[in-house]
């Protein structure tokens, strides 16, 4: 039996792995996605290397980097993802990646952008006590089986959408699993015109920071569908 003191997940043990921006767009176009425009326009260094050939093409572009970032465009939406072993949140880059390519183009019509991070939970007994908590709040073990039980929960907040699911994910020896925590925090494009549409995207990544907080508060709450939720 689980200690009920550790029913509190242990936030230290929360590692974030993963951040991507999504930007939502009318008729995009992806052939403008390149190293040579990325380089000039949106990459904070220019001197990272590609991690594997650029994808060029009218309907689908992708460029991937070996720090762990990538670019992908298709018709509708353009997304900028950053994966690591373990992220400091304060590194991540795709926020203000995303700022400035909507800036260099920013004819294109935006209409929803969504932040989605992904942390892990590393420590076993945190895993184990959050199991117990959610087969006791809702699904009991049935002729002696024990569930497996991964949340998600909605919140509809006033400026936004916050989603929060779990699911396993096997562990680096192909043995130990852990729990994965996905995020996506969405939000509509405001803005009667091109350049007010443009300055409520350039906000939203500017804030960034404030969403990986409240994503890791909902998270590491005691109860995951009652305490630690943020301010809508």
């Amino acid at each position: 039996m689980t200690d009920p003191g550790k029913s509190r997940l242990d936030a230290s043990s929360l590692s974030l792995i993963g951040v991507s921006v999504v930007t939502v767009a009318e008729t995009n176009n992806p052939s403008i996605l390149n190293p040579d425009f990325l380089r000039e326009f949106v990459l904070p260094d220019e001197s990272w290397a590609l991690q594997d050939n650029p994808i060029c093409t009218p309907v689908h572009a992708r460029v991937a980097y070996s720090n762990g970032i990538s670019v992908q465009s298709g018709p509708k939406r353009v997304v900028f993802e950053q994966n690591s072993e373990a992220l400091d949140s304060t590194g991540v880059e795709v926020a203000e990646m995303t700022r400035r390519y909507v800036r260099a183009v920013s004819y294109v019509k935006y209409t929803a952008i969504g932040i989605n991070p992904s942390l892990v939970l590393l420590d076993p007994e945190s895993a184990d006590a959050l199991q117990e908590h959610l087969r006791g709040t809702l699904f009991p073990p049935h002729d002696g089986t024990v569930p497996k039980v991964f949340p998600k929960a909605m919140y509809a907040c006033e400026d936004r959408h916050i989603t929060v699911e779990g699911s396993e994910i096997a562990g680096s020896d192909q043995e130990d699993t852990s729990l994965l925590f996905r995020g996506n925090i969405h939000r509509e494009v405001r803005g009667t015109d091109r350049r007010a549409r443009i300055e409520h995207i350039e906000a939203i990544c500017r804030g960034v920071q404030g969403d990986l907080d409240d994503f890791r508060a909902l998270v590491g709450a005691t109860d995951l569908f009652q305490r630690g939720s943020p301010t809508c």
